[in-house]
């Protein structure tokens, strides 16, 4: 009778250890699959900005070259017509190109949410071109690609890159 005993209370105990086992293990696997899910969602939205910066890198470098032109076309405006109707389309040019800037930030903005905030709080006294010089080099310009797309010498870049950094 108390070998009987005996082997039920091994027996019970043995099921509460496989039981015990097996509730352990489903956990277990239960967590790497969230864990993986997570892993893979996490790894799909950094894609999804890698392209989205990548777009907006693309109209950027777009910008630069219809700055050019418009650079070019308000130079030549200048020289062929120096009266009052050239200084009202070169305002009407110089508030577009504005514009360009805004539309421009609006999409960083979206793409990149937070980044003015975290930069204004780790150095609170950036002007806004220090700020855009930042957007430019979050998205891996070079320092010829900067210097056009604000107007500006590459040695001054530089300086401003240092002087940020």
């Amino acid at each position: 009778m108390a070998k009987e005993k005996e082997a039920l209370l091994n027996f019970r105990i043995t099921l509460f250890i496989i039981l015990f086992l097996v509730i352990i293990l489903t956990l277990i696997f239960r967590q790497r699959i969230k864990n993986l899910k997570f892993e893979k969602k996490q790894q799909n939205s950094k894609e999804l900005l890698d392209v989205k910066n990548k777009e907006l890198t693309t109209n950027t470098l777009q910008l630069i070259e219809k700055e050019q032109v418009i650079k070019q076309l308000s130079d030549f405006i200048k020289e062929a017509n120096p009266g009052n109707k050239s200084k009202i389309i070169l305002k009407t040019i110089e508030r577009s190109s504005t514009s360009l800037w805004d539309s421009f930030n609006r999409r960083f903005n979206q793409l990149n949410k937070g980044f003015y905030d975290r930069l204004q709080e780790k150095v609170p006294d950036l002007s806004r071109a220090d700020r855009k010089l930042c957007a430019l080099i979050k998205l891996n310009f070079s320092g010829k690609e900067m210097a056009h797309l604000l107007g500006i010498s590459l040695g001054s870049v530089h300086v401003a890159r240092h002087e940020v950094a």
